[in-house]
C-alpha cells in the first residue's frame, strides 16, 4: 500500500473516531478544533522526525504562526540547530492559534510564558478562558493543557521563573485510569502519550504541577 493511500485511510479513521468522541463529550466548537487538529498533526508525524524534509515545513509553520519566529528550512533540518531550539511550546501555541483561540491565549516559544499568564488570569480575570490550577485542584478534561518540569527546573505552581524549562501536552482523551495526550518535540516529533490518574481522577505523574483549564 502506498504511503499516501495509507495516510488517507488513517486520517479518515482518525477523523471518524474523533467525531464520535466529540459528539459523545459535547465539546465546544473551539475544543473540537483543538482535538481534531492535535490528532491530525500526530498522524502526520508517525513516519518522520524533526530533521526530515517532510516535516520541516510543519515545524517552520509552528514557529511562524505559533511563536511569531521565522526560521529557514535549512536551519530546521540541521541537527545542531534543533538541539538548541526546542519547539514544543511553539507547537502548543500553533494548535491554539489555528483552532481559533484568538486573544484568549498567550502564544509563545516558551511554555513558561503562557503558564505564568494562566496563573495570573486565574487571579485577575474571572472571565479568562485559560486559567492555571494545581493538579490537585482540577481534574483533566479534553483540550486542557498539562505541564511538567524538565531537566533541572524547580518550577512549582507558586513559583514559575521566566526561564523555567517546561514541557506541556494537550489532553485528547480521558479514560478511567489515565489520559491520552499529544505534545510536540517528543522523541523529535509530535507524538501521543498516556499519563496516569489517581483513583479520584486527578493527574498522578511525577513533575507535572499545573493544569491549564480550557473553557473557550
Amino acid at each position: 500500500m502506498k504511503k499516501v493511500t495509507a495516510y488517507t485511510i488513517l486520517a479518515a479513521i482518525t477523523f471518524g473516531l474523533v467525531l464520535v468522541y466529540i459528539l459523545k463529550n459535547n465539546l465546544s466548537n473551539f475544543k473540537r478544533k483543538v482535538l481534531n487538529q492535535s490528532n491530525l498533526e500526530a498522524d502526520k508525524w508517525l513516519d518522520y522526525d524533526e530533521t526530515s524534509s517532510n516535516t520541516s515545513p510543519l515545524i517552520q509553520d509552528y514557529w511562524d504562526r505559533g511563536a511569531n519566529a521565522n526560521y529557514t528550512l535549512d536551519q530546521i533540518e540541521d541537527v545542531a540547530w534543533q538541539n538548541s531550539h526546542p519547539w514544543s511550546a511553539a507547537y502548543i501555541s500553533w494548535v491554539m492559534k489555528v483552532s481559533g483561540a484568538g486573544r484568549h491565549f498567550l502564544y509563545s516559544q516558551r511554555h513558561a510564558d503562557y503558564v505564568r499568564d494562566s496563573i495570573d488570569q486565574r487571579e485577575l480575570n474571572p472571565k479568562a478562558k485559560f486559567k492555571g490550577y494545581r493538579i490537585s485542584e482540577e481534574k483533566p478534561e479534553i483540550t486542557d493543557i498539562v505541564c511538567r518540569r524538565r531537566l533541572s527546573s524547580q518550577a512549582t505552581y507558586d513559583n514559575v521563573p521566566v526561564n523555567a524549562t517546561l514541557h506541556c501536552d494537550i489532553v485528547t482523551k480521558v479514560n478511567k485510569t489515565d489520559v491520552e495526550v499529544i505534545g510536540g518535540n517528543i522523541d523529535n516529533k509530535v507524538k501521543r502519550g498516556n499519563l496516569s490518574l489517581d483513583t479520584l481522577g486527578y493527574l498522578n505523574e511525577a513533575n507535572y504541577f499545573i493544569i491549564i483549564k480550557n473553557t473557550l
